[in-house]
């Protein structure tokens, strides 16, 4: 729908039933479903009228997907190994074998722009690793690069944070009495603003 509101909404992906999460990959080429339930994932082509590709289907619970941003790989956590979240890369759009990046756990997997690094959440910390592009394994260790309270999806079945081209973070803290969303409209301006009255500040 065009942002303005000057035209009828297209219909844009037919996704599989039950649908929860949807997302897409970098080229625009692709939409990822998840669905509810057991949480099949399924690919659909934005190209061509094909039906949905079923890309992970099966009794082991698979949430969280993510495209790289060459295309070629998805992440994503899953509890088919240990009967708890690892977060695990396979090949995109054909998908083939599991490669296992977490070491001790991982949920909410989040690509940077370059696709060589991939960070991961588990026990009040975002870890990153780096990636190869190429072939979709990791070449270091899992280091730290985030601790604090921050609050989480409930089953961490969705990615409750994002990164920054610069790497900066943005994430939700949680507050007494609840969460409240606000949406800033010009908010450079507002920013700066705040920014200077500071510094009037005596």
């Amino acid at each position: 729908m065009k942002a303005d509101g000057s035209a009828s909404p297209d219909s844009l992906v037919r996704c599989p039933r039950g649908t929860v999460e949807v997302m897409y990959s970098s080229d625009a080429k692709w939409a990822v479903c998840r669905t509810q339930g057991v949480s099949d994932v399924y690919a659909v082509s934005l190209e061509d009228s094909t039906a949905p590709r079923p890309i992970l289907v099966g009794p082991a619970r698979t949430e969280a997907p993510r495209v790289s941003p060459n295309g070629k790989w998805r992440a994503f956590q899953s509890d088919e190994v240990r009967g708890q979240y690892d977060v695990f890369v396979t090949s995109f759009p054909v998908p083939g074998a599991h490669i296992k990046i977490s070491i001790n756990g991982g949920q909410e997997p989040l690509w940077d722009r370059s696709g060589r690094t991939l960070y991961y959440r588990t026990l009040g910390k975002v870890f990153a690793e780096e990636m190869d592009p190429a072939t979709g394994a990791r070449t270091s260790e899992p280091r730290t690069v985030l601790t604090g309270n921050c609050l989480i999806h409930p089953r961490n079945a969705h990615q409750n944070y994002d990164v920054a081209a610069d790497g900066r973070f943005l994430m939700v803290k949680p507050v007494e009495g609840g969460v409240t969303t606000v949406v800033a409209h010009n908010w450079v301006s507002e920013f700066r603003g705040m920014l200077a009255g500071r510094k009037r500040e005596p």
